[in-house]
């Protein structure tokens, strides 16, 4: 799966290459960050859906510019799902994968006494999840991946949009935990380590 914010920084990426100054690419993340409001997870893969029965939505830029966004706000959260369609100047590789895969990739190598028990407790988090139709889709697509003796169960960190902050930062508090736990210190990668061995320290560290 590609990195937290790439699907920020994929949107604005035509703007990053033009000659403008920090501050106005500043700017125009701050637009896009507040326009993800208006974006919509499918509840299929969009190539399967018929583009002509999406409903469409107005959203106001900050000059007092609007207009009515269709297809286009649910094509732009699709590629959390299929990285693929990312159109790009550095097109990801074929080994990227999207949400959906990366869980089944990531519960197909568990121990398969517990796999059921781990099926049954996906947790959804991070600023991404809270786009409008993510959780669906997610549990969706794992449904279709499941067999038939998995109980399948998604859920979300917290829930109601007066919890959003917790639920975006959620990742980065259960990282810090984690970090910071005796038993954790030993996998430390710290700057040093890194600049002397590059990324192979991590391999090594965590195997």
């Amino acid at each position: 799966m590609f990195e937290a914010g790439a699907l920020t920084t994929s949107f604005i990426l035509v703007i990053s290459c033009a000659p403008y100054t920090l501050s106005f690419f500043s700017q125009v993340r701050s637009v896009v960050e507040d326009f993800k409001q208006v974006l919509t997870v499918s509840d299929a893969p969009l190539v399967d859906v018929n583009k002509d029965n999406l409903d469409s939505k107005e959203y106001e830029f900050p000059t007092g510019y609007h207009s009515l966004f269709g297809v286009e706000r649910y094509q732009i959260p699709e590629y959390l799902f299929d990285p693929t369609q990312i159109r790009s100047a550095n097109p990801p590789q074929s080994s990227t994968l999207g949400v959906s895969n990366l869980i089944q990739n990531c519960l197909s190598i568990t121990d398969p006494d517990i796999r059921p028990q781990m099926w049954s407790n996906i947790i959804v988090s991070g600023g991404n999840s809270c786009i409008h139709g993510f959780l669906e889709r997610v549990s969706a697509d794992c449904t279709r991946r499941s067999t038939s003796s998995m109980k399948l169960k998604c859920v979300v960190t917290a829930g109601g949009p007066e919890r959003a902050t917790e639920r975006l930062f959620a990742p980065w508090t259960g990282g810090s935990i984690l970090g910071s736990l005796g038993t954790f210190q030993n996998m430390w990668i710290s700057r040093n380590d890194y600049e002397e061995t590059g990324k192979v320290v991590v391999a090594k560290k965590c195997p």
